[in-house]
């Protein structure tokens, strides 16, 4: 994936994440089969998938330190921080800052 001619590196939480199964619901609009048949897909044309990691916090830290990486985490994680820049909120209808 590229933005403005720059190689994106996505980063996903892990597969039992629930704030990942929130982003593959409401932003991927697919459910865990289709995100799996769809990456099994792209990995057999040479395409990989995004770098999975156990954390919000190691997204942060990820994404913080790697140039081009793109992540998604908690609002309430990042809200006052001045080293991550948010690109979307999205309220998915939690009241805890999903």
């Amino acid at each position: 994936m590229f933005i403005k001619d720059k190689k994106v590196i996505p980063v996903n939480l892990k597969n039992n994440s629930q704030i990942r199964q929130l982003f593959q619901k409401y932003i991927l609009k697919m459910d865990n089969e289709e995100y799996n048949l769809y990456w099994n897909e792209k990995y057999f044309n040479g395409i990989k998938p995004p770098i999975v990691m156990s954390s919000q916090e190691a997204v942060i830290k990820f994404v913080k330190n790697i140039d081009n990486a793109i992540g998604y985490v908690e609002l309430k994680k990042v809200k006052n921080r001045k080293d991550i820049k948010i690109l979307k909120i999205i309220n998915v209808g939690k009241k805890n800052g999903h």
